[in-house]
């Protein structure tokens, strides 16, 4: 396994609102894909030539979902109204 470069990202198009998540979750992608081709280029070199979308339902098998978290914590009403009458 190799680690991720700089030049892994050059396709990548970074919006400007998105969250540290959002960061992580695009390394994971690259990642992914970087990934993929290697085992693609390795299956190849065997002699045993799988599609990719074959290769996609092996990876697809332990792949859990990936959930988004709110923007911001949910608070009681009781102590939101307690921040703002007591801290401003």
């Amino acid at each position: 396994m190799e680690l991720l470069s700089s030049e892994d990202f050059k396709n990548t198009k970074i919006e400007p609102e998105w969250t540290a998540m959002d960061y992580l979750l695009e390394v994971v992608r690259v990642e992914q894909e970087k990934m993929q081709e290697q085992i693609f280029m390795k299956v190849k070199k065997n002699g045993r030539l799988k599609s990719k979308r074959q290769i996609q339902e092996d990876n697809n098998k332990n792949k859990r979902p990936i959930t988004s978290y709110p923007s911001k914590p949910l608070l009681p009403e009781g102590l939101k109204r307690h921040i703002v009458e007591n801290m401003g």
